[in-house]
């Protein structure tokens, strides 16, 4: 695995005892990055390095503008990479930055997963709470883990990758997918979408919410209806989330199901569809061990 970014320094606007240091300087003057941490900031544009109070775009985010008040304060939360060898950043120039090199072992499946809200520390008792009918397309993913045993184990930044396939001579180089993965935590799984799947799709829809507000206890369920319209038996993994709050525990489900082993509240159901074939997943989410919400 080799996660590689680009730099590029963004021009700002200096005071006139900066510009006056400047312009004494060549314009050819390198900046020297130390291989020990770079600074990746989270701005609008993207993650960023931070090099002395200039700040340089990652995976071609940003623009040739001059850097707001709240873009600066949100560079402020950053996340150190350890470089693997030093390098020098020539001004208005861009440099691949390769900060991680791993080889593991990688999952790929047919994937139906929804969208969830972000996790609170306060229980979620609204009935309505993320839980209207949706319906989602599967995708073709491949899944890894973000761990010290992929030669990972620290939070990924987001922004596109580019997958790649050796054929089996060792020849020849196949690009076979441009995604985009989102800002991964350490120890959390990954999923790159290669492509979309048509005509293999699942509806989801809350079938009764109760909130017993003496027992301080939430009784969910749901039903997830996966259709597979191709002419074909397909294999496909559904996630869901419990995602109202921490302590749950599922008491009913039509079908078997798994615990992510890295996720605390991602449950998932493997399903093998027969062509044309329609399966309904029901089951009941248990919530207890709140406090009442004020």
């Amino acid at each position: 695995f080799n996660n590689v970014v680009s730099a590029k320094i963004i021009p700002y606007s200096p005071s006139k005892k900066e510009q006056k240091e400047i312009e004494e300087k060549s314009n050819d003057q390198l900046l020297d990055i130390a291989s020990s941490s770079a600074g990746l900031a989270s701005s609008k544009a993207g993650n960023a390095v931070q090099t002395g109070g200039k700040v340089a775009s990652l995976f071609g985010g940003g623009s040739e503008k001059k850097i707001s008040k709240k873009d600066l304060k949100i560079s402020q939360r950053r996340t150190k990479y350890s470089l693997l060898a030093p390098f020098k950043l020539p001004n208005n120039r861009n440099k691949q930055i390769t900060f991680c090199n791993s080889s593991f072992p990688i999952t790929s499946r047919n994937f139906i997963q929804f969208t969830y809200p972000k996790y609170n520390d306060r229980v979620q008792i609204s009935p309505g709470y993320c839980s209207g009918s949706k319906a989602v397309n599967a995708s073709s993913v491949l899944s890894f883990v973000n761990n010290q045993a992929s030669g990972l184990g620290f939070d990924l930044p987001a922004g596109p990758i580019h997958l790649f396939r050796k054929e089996m001579n060792n020849l020849m180089v196949e690009r076979i997918s441009d995604s985009f993965i989102d800002k991964s935590s350490k120890n959390h799984e990954v999923h790159i979408v290669v492509e979309d799947l048509e005509r293999l799709s699942a509806v989801r829809q809350q079938t009764g919410y109760n909130y017993d507000k003496t027992r301080l206890i939430i009784v969910e369920t749901f039903e997830i209806t996966v259709t597979n319209n191709r002419n074909e038996i397909i294999d496909v993994t559904v996630e869901d989330s419990l995602y109202r709050w921490v302590k749950w525990e599922i008491t009913l489900s039509s079908h078997p199901y798994k615990l992510n082993k890295v996720h605390e509240r991602l449950v998932s159901w493997d399903l093998t569809l027969d062509a044309f074939e329609t399966t309904t997943i029901s089951y009941t989410a248990f919530y207890n061990r709140f406090e009442e919400p004020l």
